[in-house]
């Protein structure tokens, strides 16, 4: 593309950084959603949603380079991309939590506690080994969250 044909649609090269950023976030977000749309309960929707996520960044691992440099490029936007990711999630999990599917907590706590689940595990098993990670760490991650999720009883 021309330089000013890009100029026509972006006013600057911050501004087209910022729209790739927000509309990875929408894809990731709406590729969650669709995947946990059927699930029967909280637990089964976090076990299919990290392995969405991990399948999603496998096949746009650039989204994590982006979403990093974000922090040092436009701070309010890389805020933005885990607020914006963090109070959907939150959303599900005060639901389940009033359904009793899990212990009661501040929801937008444990969202962030299980986004740095699925941000560390993804970049250690899917970027740097370039795969989806393998069945025993994704049942090692489950196990960890099902107790933290449901208790002692889990």
């Amino acid at each position: 593309m021309a330089q000013g044909t890009f100029y026509v649609y972006f006013p600057s090269k911050k501004a087209i950084f910022a729209e790739l950023v927000r509309e990875r976030s929408r894809a990731l977000r709406h590729a969650i959603q669709e995947a946990v749309r059927g699930c029967r309960s909280r637990l089964e929707a976090e076990r299919v949603g990290f392995l969405t996520f991990f399948r999603f960044i496998r096949k746009h691992e650039g989204i994590y380079r982006i979403v990093n440099q974000a922090e040092f490029v436009d701070r309010r936007l890389f805020q933005w991309y885990y607020r914006h990711f963090a109070e959907g999630y939150a959303a599900g999990l005060r639901e389940a939590m009033g359904h009793g599917e899990i212990l009661p907590g501040d929801p937008e706590i444990l969202a962030y506690c299980l986004m740095g689940v699925a941000d560390f595990v993804g970049m250690r098993y899917v970027l740097w080994d370039t795969a989806e990670p393998p069945p025993e760490v994704v049942d090692q991650v489950m196990a960890f969250v099902r107790r933290g999720l449901a208790g002692k009883e889990a």
